[in-house]
């Protein structure tokens, strides 16, 4: 019994005391508070100096200052303003009682509770980069890497705007804190590299002044000053290519000694290839709960009203962390592959992703059919260009990972940038997954088509047939076969060009009789259909590719044993 009524006492002094405690303490923590407050403000007001000098130089050399550093100064500028004006509250309270020697109560309150509140903003504002768990764990190893006496050189891959630069300018800043390193250097190397700009930033950085005029002058002179510090860590941001690290002037490999490099790139390729990095950490996008995190952060509390939070998760979805990413970026990263081949295998690996995953095969059967990859003859040959382009997308960030090896994945904001793409280069249609088609194009449109994609029911029903003499690719797919479509006779009649059709998935009652008119078809894809009658492929004399695997087809035709 005592138990019990010790049990509910508590709850109530939890409840109705402890917050009488909390407000008494802003009273006799008066003091303390505004002193903290004071000390952080001076902080923060001293980092806000240092961010200012160098946003100021960045602006000397006429380059771009990112949009979250001006969004802090603000935010910043805002918090320093607010402090200010309570702090300049607190010394007129002082004087309205007999100059201070009787203080106001109820003034002291509210002051000391809004410099508890304050600071608290304070610590929010600079501490936002710790929130993110995914970051912080290849923060720290990255840190463990750059202590490790073996490694010279490490780099960090991936996608345009994912936050390389922020995650290693947070690296520098916690490796001269920890004083792993005495000295940190930083230059944008970019897609064309300025040697004398580089050499530049990080002589600046040095404090160093040229006299030399030619580069390879300036390459020794910095080379020198580099080698006289014991421990100087050179932080290069944004390479496309190989740098010869020789001709900038900065010491590498045994020549180093003290002097340890650090990369970004969106290609891993360049880092592991070209510039020989011992470790190689890949930066992907935020995690789902991440993304919400800083969206709540943005926002505030108001996402939690259930209509908002459904809104911000799908927006979380599409950005999944990419704080500053744009199709414009990816684009860059698109232009950049190094063959028109291999930037035709992405647009079309955007075309057959189902959302979750694709199968390399797909890529494999559709590639061939379109006479993507020359100069090859047999399929094995064929399947090892796919693999080797895959994986060189994969190391430019394009394409991701899937659960096994026959598979690849892609983010939603590269699929949707590739679509972009391909729709506005190629004249791709397009059907989205959760709307129906029910106006086709115009004639126009339709006649400059080179491809046409619908998934997942995006029409109810075909039309009796449609005029693209350019279209090349057709690709109709269902998750649920059970529902039956009728593909009018007439359908294909004037697709002359038709190179790849691909009805996965679809429960067909007949194959249309104008599929025999196209005799450019190069793959015939049936896979999981529910058909009855296939002796119309016996026309397809042309075919290089009959793919029906795990379809329920009960008789195939003769005429297929003719077939080259």
């Amino acid at each position: 019994m005592v138990e019990i009524v010790i049990s509910v006492v508590g709850k109530f002094a939890e409840y109705l005391v402890a917050p009488r405690v909390r407000q008494l303490g802003y009273l006799c923590n008066y003091k303390s508070n505004f002193e903290s407050l004071k000390k952080q403000v001076d902080k923060l007001v001293d980092g806000r100096e240092r961010v200012q000098h160098l946003v100021d130089d960045v602006k000397r050399k006429g380059e771009e200052i990112e949009h979250d550093v001006e969004k802090w100064l603000i935010s910043v500028n805002k918090i320093v303003d607010e402090a200010g004006g309570f702090l300049g509250d607190e010394e007129k309270s002082k004087k309205q009682c007999f100059k201070g020697l009787c203080p106001n109560l109820k003034k002291s309150y509210q002051l000391s509770r809004k410099a508890v509140k304050v600071e608290k903003m304070w610590l929010t504002s600079v501490k936002g980069y710790e929130a993110f768990e995914s970051r912080i764990s290849t923060l720290k190893d990255i840190l463990i890497a750059l202590s490790s006496p073996d490694v010279k050189m490490i780099g960090v891959y991936g996608l345009g705007g994912v936050g390389k630069t922020t995650l290693v300018k947070e690296v520098a800043r916690q490796a001269k804190r920890d004083k792993i390193f005495d000295v940190v250097v930083f230059a944008v190397v970019s897609q064309t590299p300025d040697i004398r700009r580089i050499q530049g930033e990080i002589a600046d950085d040095l404090g160093l002044r040229f006299s030399e005029e030619s580069e390879s002058g300036r390459a020794r002179r910095l080379c020198a000053r580099l080698k006289k510090e014991k421990k100087i860590l050179v932080v290069l941001d944004d390479i496309w290519m190989c740098l010869d690290l020789e001709t900038v002037g900065i010491p590498s490999g045994e020549d180093a000694e003290g002097c340890k490099i650090l990369l970004t790139s969106r290609s891993r390729d360049v880092l592991s290839s070209e510039m020989n990095c011992q470790n190689n950490f890949l930066l992907d996008v935020l995690k789902l709960k991440e993304t919400l995190g800083l969206f709540k952060m943005m926002a505030g509390d108001h996402i939690e009203n259930d209509d908002l939070r459904s809104i911000a998760i799908d927006v979380s979805k599409e950005c999944a962390g990419m704080q500053a990413v744009l199709y414009s970026t990816i684009e860059l990263s698109y232009n950049y592959l190094d063959s028109e081949e291999l930037k035709s295998t992405f647009l079309l690996c955007s075309l057959i992703w189902d959302g979750y995953n694709a199968f390399i095969p797909d890529l494999l059967k559709h590639g061939i059919g379109l006479g993507l990859f020359k100069g090859i003859g047999a399929i094995e040959e064929a399947r090892d260009k796919v693999l080797t382009m895959v994986h060189k997308l994969k190391a430019s960030c394009l394409l991701l990972d899937s659960y096994d090896s026959e598979r690849f994945s892609m983010h939603d904001v590269v699929r949707d940038a590739a679509i972009s793409i391909a729709s506005r280069d190629y004249h791709v249609l397009m059907g989205r997954n959760d709307i129906v088609l029910r106006e086709w194009p115009g004639e126009d449109t339709l006649r400059k088509c080179t491809a046409i994609i619908l998934s997942n029911g995006d029409t109810s029903e075909l039309p009796g047939g449609l005029e693209c003499p350019q279209v090349k690719f057709f690709y109709m797919h269902n998750k649920d076969k059970r529902t039956c479509l009728r593909i009018p006779d007439k359908f294909f009649t004037r697709m002359a060009e038709l190179r790849v059709l691909d009805l996965t998935r679809m429960h067909l009652c007949l194959l249309p009789s104008s599929l025999h008119l196209l005799m450019n078809l190069q793959a015939l894809c049936l896979n999981q259909c529910m058909l009855k009658d296939v002796a119309v492929i016996g026309d397809l004399k042309n075919l290089k590719i009959l793919s029906f695997s795990s379809s329920e087809i009960k008789k195939l035709p003769a005429e297929i044993g003719l077939f080259n």
